[in-house]
């Protein structure tokens, strides 16, 4: 039996014997739908559901099954990553720079290249067409200027690393999946700190030193990076000009926090992005490709509110940024203002699938119907106001009526 054929291995134990059953994968009366592939090819053939071994020896038996595990995962693993290569857009081959090329040395990388033993730094090298990432144990990685979507940079200055994070337009294999972002980074400072550093007070000497150590170690990675970033910029001015590549350098003092994904992040917009780069998942947001924000749950003596970004493209799903401080909201008007994204403010939160299902049925009607002014709740208010003034209004008869009573 192939491996792929079997669904699930277990071991139970009675007495002296330990008993090992495997479960095949076979035709399912209750549900053709979950059938494997390899069920469906051959629904005709006889099937056997499952088979049950008796050892004697109970470690040979907890062996085998686990051997049995560890080869199912390698193979999905295998059959995952082939699938996933298969989606992937044929990216240009690597052509090194000759003479000397831009390199930044002692680098992390995220996502991880998977490679097994201790994680170690490597290289980051800018040639001719692209970066090639490579570790002492030969592990490497390009990223072609071509797919480059975005590049930011991003110096430390409250966090603990110093990074670059290209954002790509097409995924590339990371190790063994596949992934738009590419992060190289420099911690600037230790993460593990001694059991005693809690205890000390602001002058104790060896506090200081840490201190001074801590920035001056900041200064010269920053120092690094911004050097490397300027060499590529000149080559990328020279060479690529016509891809008009430039590191983006997000704006830390109009950054708010909120959640993008799962959990609160600090959010930095740049010149063309709205940016995370620091926890993960990464979230990078491209300005030129939102039509509308939707500023949600404004109002009402909340202390948060939330932000849905629609893109141009309405088969994307509509992205929302949550739970965002209520007291920033003038600075996230501010800033949206001067990057030119229209925005309305709505006091609930609104079902965007019906909406978006209806635009896209009869775009047309919804240009004619005013665009995205159906959003903005304050002009249909005094809309209504306006409409029940007009109604009660007197009417000419009662206006006489009561100009004789002010007669009498």
């Amino acid at each position: 039996f192939h491996i792929s054929v079997i669904k699930n291995v277990t071991n139970s134990q009675d007495n002296e014997h330990s008993f090992v059953r495997i479960i095949f994968h076979s035709p399912s009366a209750m549900n053709v739908l979950r059938d494997t592939v390899l069920v469906q090819r051959h629904i005709r053939e006889a099937f056997v559901k499952e088979i049950s071994f008796r050892c004697t020896d109970l470690r040979h038996a907890n062996r085998i099954v686990q051997e049995i595990k560890t080869m199912r995962r390698l193979v999905q693993q295998r059959e995952s990553e082939k699938l996933e290569r298969a989606t992937l857009v044929k990216q240009e081959k690597l052509v090194q720079g000759r003479g000397r090329v831009p390199i930044l040395h002692d680098v992390w990388i995220r996502p991880t290249l998977g490679g097994r033993g201790k994680k170690m730094t490597g290289t980051l090298e800018a040639h001719t067409n692209g970066f090639r990432y490579h570790s002492p144990k030969g592990e490497k990685l390009d990223v072609m200027y071509g797919n480059i979507k975005h590049a930011f940079f991003q110096p430390a200055e409250k966090e603990m690393i110093c990074l670059i994070h290209f954002h790509l337009y097409n995924d590339i294999m990371v190790g063994k999946k596949k992934s738009k972002e590419v992060q190289l980074y420099t911690e600037v400072m230790d993460v593990v700190q001694t059991l005693d550093a809690g205890r000390r007070n602001a002058y104790d000497p060896d506090e200081i030193e840490d201190e001074q150590r801590e920035r001056e170690r900041r200064n010269r990675v920053n120092a690094e990076y911004n050097s490397y970033v300027k060499k590529v910029t000149d080559l990328w001015e020279r060479d690529h000009a016509e891809k008009k590549l430039e590191f983006d350098i997000p704006f830390r003092e109009l950054g708010f926090p909120g959640v993008p994904h799962k959990t609160t992040s600090f959010l930095l917009p740049t010149v063309y992005a709205l940016v995370d780069l620091i926890e993960t998942p990464f979230f990078v947001l491209t300005l030129s490709e939102v039509a509308v924000v939707n500023l949600e749950r404004v109002g009402f003596g909340l202390k948060n509110f939330d932000m849905v970004f629609v893109f141009k493209d309405f088969e994307r799903e509509p992205h929302r940024v949550d739970a965002i401080p209520s007291n920033v909201v003038e600075q996230v008007k501010e800033w949206l203002n001067s990057v030119n994204l229209k925005y309305y403010e709505n006091k609930m939160n609104l079902v965007w699938k019906p909406i978006l299902k209806t635009i896209k049925e009869d775009p047309q009607g919804f240009i004619e119907g005013g665009g995205w002014e159906f959003l903005n709740m304050e002009a249909s208010e005094d809309e209504d106001e306006e409409e029940e003034s007009e109604e009660f209004e007197p009417s000419a008869s009662e206006s006489e009526s009561e100009e004789e009573d002010d007669d009498e």
